[in-house]
């Protein structure tokens, strides 16, 4: 599926039409290929997603609800999401952190993902998600 960030805009284009195939259509030996790559674009166009949206509306709150979300669609139970608020940041004397978070009324948050397995999907997701933390606050 191609991504295309969306939520803000008016007027609603159409995606472009691609020919679809079912993974039955495809030889064997390329189907898990096929499944990683999707894999992959998802975690990808949920990142996208994340950067894409302007400040007001990604708020460090809905940045852990999201991210709590998508997990939650994905079902991972062995994923604990933590979400660690300014006093525990200010505990763990993490400054560089709570000087960013200085520029926004928003109080901080500092996203924790524990994870008992190691799966393809979880580590493309940590990464973009990870990534992303600190965009939030800047």
């Amino acid at each position: 599926m191609l991504h295309k960030f969306d939520m803000l805009k008016s007027e609603k284009r159409p995606a472009p039409l691609l020919k679809q195939c079912t993974l039955n259509e495809l030889p064997s030996s390329c189907v898990k290929e096929w499944q990683v790559g999707a894999t992959n674009a998802m975690c990808q166009n949920f990142a996208r997603h994340l950067m894409e949206c302007p400040a007001n509306h990604m708020t460090p709150e809905l940045f852990v609800q999201s991210v709590k979300d998508k997990l939650e669609e994905l079902n991972l139970e062995n994923v604990d999401v933590v979400a660690r608020d300014k006093e525990w940041i200010t505990k763990q004397k993490m400054g560089s952190f709570l000087s960013v978070a200085k520029g926004s009324e928003m109080p901080p948050y500092l996203l924790e993902l524990h994870y008992k397995t190691r799966t393809m999907l979880l580590f493309a997701l940590l990464e973009k998600v990870l990534h992303l933390i600190l965009e939030v606050y800047q």
